[in-house]
């Protein structure tokens, strides 16, 4: 849905598909163009009462002029994420360490610091009792020593599934390689 109305036009382009080995992926039908391997979802859309179907350039009527606008492409050098200054949330019970930064492949900076994992900012919105507190940390202290991070836990059926950068794979500071987490609280092209 978009702005409460439901999207359709979608499924007779692109249809949801297992492939050999439970993988998932899109089967695109022979209306859509597909250049160097990659397809395109629709660009032009039609409100018809509570929907908005994907109509084609040639169905785009003309004196909306959409046809010959151009929308500009994101800026190269977009506004950061800041979560900075730590406020609310993101100071109390707060950081237990850091910020520290690290440079990712595409060429961003991102800061971080470590929580303990109950006392990450997303969990405060939550009145949990303190005993649910405590189990919840007690629990992924036990998977983060059951779970060290260079195991495979679950390997796929067939092949590499993803790989990640691997500035991302962050070393906790002394004392807190057990029931810690790394939260992203800037990122930016360059450092602030």
């Amino acid at each position: 849905r978009q702005n409460r109305k439901k999207i359709t036009g979608i499924n007779e382009l692109a249809t949801p598909t297992v492939f050999d080995g439970d993988v998932f992926g899109l089967t695109w039908s022979d209306d859509v163009a597909v250049e160097n391997g990659m397809a395109k979802f629709p660009t032009f859309f039609r409100d018809e009462g509570d929907t908005r179907r994907s109509i084609t350039a040639a169905d785009v009527p003309p004196e909306t002029t959409l046809r010959k606008t151009t929308f500009p492409s994101p800026p190269t050098n977009p506004e950061p994420y800041s979560a900075e200054p730590l406020d609310g949330s993101w100071a109390e019970p707060g950081p237990a360490a850091g910020p520290m930064e690290t440079t990712l492949a595409d060429g961003s900076t991102v800061r971080y610091c470590w929580y303990r994992f109950i006392d990450q900012p997303v969990f405060q919105q939550f009145d949990w009792p303190q005993e649910t507190r405590d189990d919840l940390q007690a629990l992924i202290e036990k998977m983060h020593a059951a779970w060290p991070i260079d195991g495979t836990y679950l390997p796929g059926s067939d092949g590499e599934l993803a790989s990640f950068d691997p500035a991302l794979f962050v070393t906790p500071p002394k004392g807190m390689e057990l029931g810690h987490v790394p939260i992203v609280i800037w990122q930016g092209i360059g450092s602030d």
